[in-house]
């Protein structure tokens, strides 16, 4: 029997096998890890990959895009990677009447950072620190329990540590 197994990660798994937080002997049995750049390292993949999701979604049909519409997709950050490019262009082909995909088409969310920030790594250790790490991530607990490298739940547990409940910060009382 042959067996191939694929395994990602965001993690550092070499470093998390040097504090023990990942077994050694199956970090060695994955093999050697794969480093794959994001689509906004890759932009020249773009155009192959549209028109790859182009004739995924496109029914059959021999749907296009427009010049200008290709050319806001290679301008954009694409912080979703290629699970986004999908997503947009599975969107515009809905979208489209003709067939033809005009950058009027396109679902992009304006403003998106081209790197999210880097992790933080730290564990607050006050009210205050997690009230300002919560600001920094726009109230966001995903993003939160990213960047401080974390299990979301554990973020809702430094909430009831310290007291604080996230809404309050979302939605402050008026002064």
């Amino acid at each position: 029997m042959s067996l191939r197994c694929v395994a990602a990660t965001n993690r550092d798994l070499s470093q998390a096998v040097a504090q023990g937080q990942f077994r050694e002997d199956l970090f060695y049995r994955l093999g050697q890890p794969l480093q794959v750049p994001s689509l906004s390292a890759r932009r020249e993949d773009i155009p192959h990959l549209a028109a790859h999701f182009i004739a995924l979604y496109g029914n059959g049909h021999a749907p296009a895009i427009t010049q200008e519409a290709m050319q806001r997709l290679m301008a954009h950050p694409w912080p979703d990677n290629i699970r986004g490019l999908g997503q947009v262009i599975e969107h515009a082909l809905t979208a489209t009447e003709d067939g033809l995909i005009e950058d009027r088409h396109l679902s992009l969310r304006p403003g998106a950072p081209l790197r999210p920030a880097a992790p933080l790594r730290k564990k607050p250790t006050s009210a205050a620190e997690l009230e300002l790490l919560l600001r920094d991530c726009n109230c966001d607990v995903v993003e939160l329990s990213r960047r401080c490298g974390v299990n979301r739940k554990t973020v809702y547990r430094w909430f009831a540590k310290y007291g604080l409940e996230i809404a309050d910060l979302r939605h402050p009382a008026p002064s």
